[in-house]
């Protein structure tokens, strides 16, 4: 093709045409144009193919990110141990501790009243976005902003219930000195007897031990219900962005 142009370049050359040789000059500019701009529409085609495609991938990745957090943290609240069955049995307890204990109650005071976990939320695709800067180009505006407010929410949540788990833990270790880890290691290493004997504060709902307790218990109730409200209000907020996602991924 190029050596056709080139002899119709020297043809006309040669004979002296300099008019229809200038026509063709930008005859042949314009084809070289058409043939850049055709080229430059498939480059960015193929770019903004590519950039949906990787959207696509990152979006899906971020969809699963954001259920494996609500796994964790319906985990958290409903597992045999976890917030809601701690509260239950808490409850229940705190219930006994208002009438009184009896003999009867002992094994339900020795339980764990307390269970304290770390959230452990899922983040690395967030990060990998942010990171590599592909997290403002994967949509609209709106979308964007609830991405950032819910990573933000995760943060802020993980670190007031890891300040709550360290109260709790630094009121337990108090707890200690007043008496209750004694009752309790008296109960498992000695038994029920020993524990009850040794422990006569126990059953004497007007000593300072058992006062003590009983705030140290509600407060550590407090602690719970407050731990329970923010995976509640996270799980919530994970479903409504996951929402989101897939109508970006629908479109």
């Amino acid at each position: 093709m190029i050596k056709f142009f080139r002899k119709i370049r020297k043809n006309l050359l040669s004979e002296n045409k300099f008019s229809k040789y200038f026509m063709y000059a930008i005859g042949e500019i314009v084809l070289v144009m058409i043939g850049i701009l055709l080229a430059l529409s498939v480059s960015n085609w193929n770019t903004e193919r590519q950039e949906n495609e990787s959207n696509v991938r990152l979006l899906e990745k971020l969809d699963n990110e954001l259920q494996l957090n609500i796994d964790r943290l319906s985990f958290l609240n409903n597992h045999e141990l976890g917030y809601i069955n701690n509260l239950k049995r808490n409850d229940s307890l705190e219930v006994i501790l208002n009438n009184g204990l009896t003999e009867n109650d002992i094994e339900n005071l020795v339980k764990n009243y307390f269970t304290a976990s770390t959230l452990n939320l899922h983040t690395s695709t967030y990060e990998e976005m942010k990171n590599t800067g592909r997290l403002y180009k994967l949509g609209s505006d709106k979308l964007l902003d609830e991405i950032e407010i819910y990573y933000q929410l995760c943060d802020r949540e993980t670190y007031y219930v890891t300040k709550i788990n360290k109260r709790v833990t630094e009121q337990i270790r108090n707890d200690i000195n007043k008496g209750h880890f004694k009752v309790q290691q008296d109960y498992h290493v000695f038994g029920k007897e020993t524990a009850i004997k040794d422990n006569p504060w126990v059953f004497n709902s007007q000593s300072n031990k058992y006062k003590s307790f009983r705030r140290e218990f509600s407060l550590a109730n407090y602690y719970i219900k407050n731990i329970i409200n923010r995976c509640n209000r996270l799980i919530e907020t994970s479903k409504k962005l996951q929402e989101s996602i897939r109508e970006e991924l629908n479109k």
